[in-house]
């Protein structure tokens, strides 16, 4: 079974590799047309994104011991999922003529080729955070939303490397989950509950040793 560490390191390093793959590309057919390109400018800034984003969970895991909010990368793995969706839809809902060399310029032919590249690599992406969201939705959302604590991933926790899966079970947050105002005053209540049945006992026997003695 593979392990989930080493799913991270998939994970992370292919989008590191696609995202700096598809900043060249993007970069380099904008420097062949000379001109801003909407749907290409698009992709260029989601790239850049993603390096960011990516550098911070290398930083966390040098500097913060892989410690970090769970809400947070549940948040921006979904946003980067939907980036995606529309960076490579842009690309495939307008291609270039079917066949790139039936351009006579050669830049224009090196542009159509260049273009072309651009879809598979956010396509590419899309699918890693794609994964990204299904393993983060079984092994964090689902067991927090199942044992009523979803409120513990505002607080920052320890993760494996890659930040895809907690570093332990949702379990033991289980055992440590803090009790609300309510749960504390049930409690308080059961725990006054012996001593007021205890004081009438108490009374009642006073009353007896009093009446018996001569």
């Amino acid at each position: 079974m593979i392990s989930k560490l080493l799913i991270s390191y998939i994970s992370r390093g292919l989008q590191l590799l696609f995202s700096i793959i598809l900043l060249a590309v993007s970069a380099a057919f904008l420097g062949k047309i000379n001109w801003n390109y909407p749907r290409v400018s698009y992709n260029i800034a989601v790239s850049v994104l993603t390096l960011i984003y990516l550098g911070y969970i290398i930083s966390i895991s040098g500097f913060l011991k892989n410690q970090t909010w769970p809400l947070l990368i549940i948040i921006i793995e979904f946003v980067f999922w939907i980036f995606y969706l529309a960076a490579w839809a842009s690309i495939a809902d307008f291609m270039w003529a079917s066949d790139c060399g039936n351009y006579y310029y050669s830049d224009t032919k090196t542009a159509c080729q260049l273009y072309k590249s651009i879809l598979p690599f956010g396509l590419f992406n899309w699918i890693l955070f794609s994964i990204d969201l299904i393993f983060i939705t079984i092994y964090i959302i689902i067991p927090y939303i199942k044992n009523g604590i979803f409120n513990h991933s505002l607080q920052p926790k320890e993760f494996i490397w890659g930040s895809i899966f907690l570093n332990g079970e949702v379990a033991t947050d289980v055992v440590n989950r803090i009790e609300t105002p309510d749960e504390e005053q049930a409690k308080a209540e059961l725990e006054s509950e012996p001593s007021q049945a205890q004081a009438p006992t108490q009374a009642n026997y006073t009353n007896t040793t009093t009446e018996v003695q001569p």
